[in-house]
């Protein structure tokens, strides 16, 4: 848990329209080491969100740069990006994604079909990862059918399909009445506990932070805090 998993140097981001500037985020730096739980709070408009999608090379920074498992991601660009996003990235969003059309087992599978694995191993994998996150038994049915917390945990369990080392989520309890967000903070904790993974998080509910090893607090576009439990 001592060795920096993502590291921001003196990144700016500066929206532009016409000659009006807004500064999303003002020279920030930060470590956050692997194998954690880190949350980032923060009110509206102090870059958190700015901040998720740098790091998740969604967005590119103004200026400053940007290393996961130190490798200069502003460096990398068009196939070699994606592909760096797919293998070592998976993202939650408060939004589930899920498409609706499709059952839960064939929405986890889908960036396996990308990839272009085998469909016997694509069905282990799937099975495995819909058990770990307690959905087994629900391969069959559509989105539509399932709860809130359901559909988070089968987003989730799409996000890992990959076994990416870095989890980015967005909100992802937003949606989600109390029970069902202890849920998915529970998946996390695991996550980081069991399974080795990286887990980021931007959350405006406060009872949840006390969950994460680390607690990064945003204003104005900068870090004004780091705390550790």
């Amino acid at each position: 848990m001592d060795e920096d998993h993502v590291v921001l140097k003196d990144v700016w981001k500066v929206y532009r329209t016409g000659k009006v500037e807004w500064y999303a985020l003002r020279g920030v730096n930060l470590n956050i080491k692997r194998n954690t739980f880190t949350a980032v709070v923060g009110p509206s408009g102090s870059g958190k969100s700015t901040l998720l999608n740098i790091i998740g090379c969604l967005d590119k920074p103004t200026r400053g740069s940007v290393l996961i498992n130190n490798v200069d991601v502003g460096k990398l660009n068009g196939k070699k990006l994606a592909d760096y996003r797919n293998y070592h990235m998976g993202f939650v969003f408060q939004s589930y994604n899920l498409l609706n059309y499709l059952t839960v087992f064939e929405n986890v599978e889908l960036p396996l079909v990308i990839k272009g694995v085998p469909s016997k191993e694509r069905r282990e994998l799937v099975s495995k990862m819909l058990e770990l996150l307690g959905i087994k038994g629900m391969e069959y049915k559509r989105p539509l059918e399932l709860s809130g917390g359901e559909q988070q945990r089968v987003a989730i369990a799409r996000a890992l399909i990959n076994s990416p080392d870095l989890i980015l989520a967005d909100e992802p309890t937003g949606n989600l009445d109390s029970k069902n967000a202890q849920i998915v903070v529970d998946v996390f904790r695991k996550l980081v506990s069991e399974h080795g993974k990286t887990v980021l998080m931007v959350t405006h509910n406060i009872e949840l932070i006390k969950y994460a090893d680390v607690v990064i607090k945003m204003r104005d576009g900068n870090v004004v805090e780091v705390g550790s439990r």
